[in-house]
């Protein structure tokens, strides 16, 4: 659940031009999140996820 373990994730699949793998990994880290600690990981995960997105 550390974020410090799912950024260098999202950050690889957005770097490989994989913008579905980036919204695959990030809806994950958001289940994991929701489910175990009852919010949404880090704005920064999101801020990669909408950019990953829109490009």
């Amino acid at each position: 659940m550390r974020i410090r373990s799912r950024l260098p994730v999202l950050d690889a699949h957005h770097q490989l031009g994989e913008p579905s793998r980036v919204t695959d990994a990030y809806e994950l880290a958001r289940s994991v999140f929701r489910r175990e600690l009852g919010t949404d990981p880090e704005p920064c995960l999101g801020r990669l996820h909408r950019r990953s997105t829109a490009e």
